[in-house]
């Protein structure tokens, strides 16, 4: 499943790092291998203390690397996908690489002969779990898979590839990491775009952020980013509805953490900040719009099921 025509369209490799620099090196080595005959890699440093560029110019000379002086989140996505020049962009984390030589080269033929899908997202093996597949598709899975994947209303952007146009068509990411892929999935989707799983693009997640102690931080982060998108896209009586049910689990998740009073009340203010903003950025949708943006799955199947694999994500290796 593997493109190997001399013309075969440009994948442009972008992520986003920040104090990462040895885990950094170790992926992008990995792209050595690939089969995939176009590939130019993007790193845009988030404001990196650690020596990350320069390390990284001195071991890959061949990768593109964009300094920002200070962390500006998803933004430095929109960077490298504007500075990008291929057809298409594989969107990952820079402490992922490519499970197989074959891995970019499967993503773009599905991309090549199926001009409806826009997005292909892959499966992810989990350091945490023994390199196991995450499994995260949400839906009833067919005994066989049709070639171009299965349908999709979210990509994971660990591995994901998406054709360029239609990223920047849509206005890229928001400015907040947490919650900017499933945001970008709709908008996508509400353009017009189609986002196909295809198990067989693996990726493998090392989860550098596991051993970061930084939980309070990405908890308070959800509380925000995941109210709002609430609120941009349902109608006030849902997205109150919703945003409870995603209360509920961020309570249990705080429970879990042995948070403080103190950051849970600071979760309750970002809750806050993240409707307001969603209000400001209301969408008017008809029900046919919401049910095409949530493949017709209640909140609580996705609260359920967000929180079993993160806990699967989790549960070994802690």
């Amino acid at each position: 499943m593997q493109s190997t025509s001399a013309n075969a369209s440009r994948v442009s490799v972008i992520m986003a790092t920040r104090d990462r620099r040895e885990v950094l090196l170790q992926c992008l080595a990995e792209y050595a291998t690939q089969t995939h005959p176009d590939i130019e890699i993007i790193v845009v440093d988030n404001g990196s203390t650690d020596g990350t560029a320069q390390a990284v110019e001195e071991h890959f000379p061949h990768v593109v690397v964009h300094r920002l002086p200070n962390n500006q989140g998803p933004e430095a996505l929109n960077i490298a996908a504007r500075m990008a020049t291929g057809t298409y962009l594989w969107r990952t984390d820079d402490d992922a690489y490519p499970d197989s030589p074959t891995t970019l080269a499967d993503a773009v033929q599905i991309l090549e002969r199926f001009p409806h899908v826009t997005v292909v997202s892959g499966e992810i093996l989990e350091r945490l779990i023994g390199y196991q597949p995450l499994d995260y598709y949400p839906f009833e899975r067919p005994v066989d898979v049709p070639e171009d994947g299965l349908p999709m209303v979210e990509f994971w952007g660990t591995a994901a590839l998406i054709r360029r146009n239609a990223f920047i068509e849509a206005g890229g990411f928001w400015e907040v990491f947490y919650g900017e892929e499933l945001d970008l999935s709709s908008r996508l989707i509400l353009a017009g775009g189609s986002i196909r799983y295809a198990p067989w693009v693996r990726v493998r997640h090392l989860s550098a952020f596991a051993e970061g102690g930084r939980q309070s931080h990405r908890w308070l982060l959800q509380a925000e980013m995941v109210t709002r998108y609430q609120y941009t896209y349902f109608p006030m009586l849902q997205a109150i509805g919703r945003t409870t049910v995603v209360w509920l689990g961020l309570t249990l998740a705080s429970v879990r953490h042995r948070f403080s009073p103190v950051i849970y009340l600071q979760g309750m203010a970002a809750m806050i900040r993240g409707k307001r903003t969603g209000l400001r950025h209301h969408r008017k949708l008809t029900p046919e719009e919401r049910r095409r943006i949530t493949g017709g799955r209640s909140i609580w199947d996705v609260v359920f099921r967000y929180y079993k694999v993160r806990w699967k994500q989790r549960r070994v290796g802690r």
